[in-house]
């Protein structure tokens, strides 16, 4: 149940034109910067090795054990969720790190002209999408359908560009800009305190939901829709496009979680800006104790999203301090964290390079 939205980076709102479909406009999730190297946005690395699955889709050799989402998973399912429709739970333990859930995309499409202050022209993209759904199997366009679909109050009740309102409630833009359709992962609800990270890997060609932490049996698995590092009122303000207003404890605990956030932005933000330049030992030391504040809220948080850009801006500091066994223990926790979505991604080969740097500076 979201708009397109750039794995992990970019979500995609839409804007109504009166009387006329909506069109589809962008806004960042994190920063993008010389030391965002997460997901925001990278363009992942291709041409290594691949494996196909029992279905002919292209997987890394660490996620072929891991494709879950085109059989029956033994450690989810699919069932109502009560306020929210379908959603995914647990069947069992799901321990922290795990892959839960790997998914090709079930059809993806090239948009049309983005035009900036007001974004995709969704009439444009109707055609193309009817198109994609046409040529599914029935099997497949029974899966398509059985999405969340979010109509505004002046969208009429018919089977009229029903496909397209499931396509713009559900899908999510690629790094080669295409936009994808992952019927499976679209059940997975939002939650402000996600217990999952979601990844895009265009190694693998494969979209990769792991555990921010344990996942109980019988527990949802969420992933956020939103920027999590905002007060209440603005992540309610991002989710509304959706139909919904968030529930979860981080909303009903905002008078705690709105300053702890708020100050969690301030903190990536200042030490992105600082990182891009050089800086001087003194100032290092205080960065390090920023960064170090950063990572242990987002620590006890399990946002997966920021903590390995975190990890890494902690571990350059470390460096540039010439502490080296500091900075090779940082620059280990991010690759941990990398390798649990692909250890084929180019963010994990990043963060090996960088490891590989602390180590020969010994």
């Amino acid at each position: 149940m979201k708009l397109f939205t750039l794995h992990t980076g970019v979500s995609i709102a839409f804007w109504v034109h009166v009387g006329l479909a909506s069109s589809i406009d962008s806004s960042a999730l994190c920063p993008s910067t010389s030391f965002q190297i997460q997901y925001c946005g990278r363009t992942l690395e291709h041409g290594e090795a691949a494996f196909l699955d029992g279905v002919g889709n292209e997987l890394g050799p660490a996620l072929k054990a891991n494709n879950t989402a085109r059989g029956v998973s033994s450690i989810w399912e699919v069932r109502e969720s009560p306020g929210k429709g379908l959603g995914v739970f647990a069947t069992t333990l799901i321990t922290a790190g795990s892959r839960v859930m790997v998914e090709p995309p079930l059809f993806a499409i090239k948009p049309p002209e983005f035009i900036p202050g007001k974004g995709y022209e969704i009439e444009a993209m109707i055609a193309d999408v009817d198109k994609a759904v046409a040529a599914l199997s029935s099997e497949e366009q029974d899966e398509f359908r059985s999405c969340h679909e979010h109509r505004l109050p002046n969208e009429a009740a018919s089977e009229h560009r029903r496909n397209m309102f499931i396509f713009r409630s559900n899908a999510y833009t690629l790094t080669d800009g295409k936009i994808a359709m992952f019927p499976k992962i679209a059940k997975i609800n939002h939650s402000c305190r996600p217990n999952a990270a979601n990844v895009w890997s265009s190694v693998s060609r494969l979209r990769i939901i792991w555990a921010a932490r344990d996942i109980l049996p019988g527990e949802e698995v969420s992933v956020t829709y939103a920027p999590l590092l905002q007060t209440r009122e603005d992540r309610q303000k991002r989710l509304a496009q959706y139909g919904f207003r968030c529930s979860c404890e981080a909303c009903h605990d905002h008078a705690h979680t709105d300053p702890r956030r708020k100050q969690m932005a301030r903190l990536l933000s200042e030490l992105e800006d600082r990182l891009a330049r050089k800086t001087s030992a003194f100032a290092n030391k205080k960065l390090l104790l920023k960064a170090t504040a950063l990572v242990e809220m987002l620590e006890e948080e399990h946002m997966m999203d920021y903590l390995p850009n975190a990890y890494r801006m902690a571990a350059e500091l470390s460096f540039r301090l010439d502490n080296i066994t500091a900075a090779e223990d940082w620059a280990r926790q991010e690759l941990r964290l990398h390798e649990n979505a692909d250890e084929l991604s180019s963010a994990s080969q990043d963060a090996v390079a960088f490891l590989l740097k602390t180590t020969s500076a010994r």
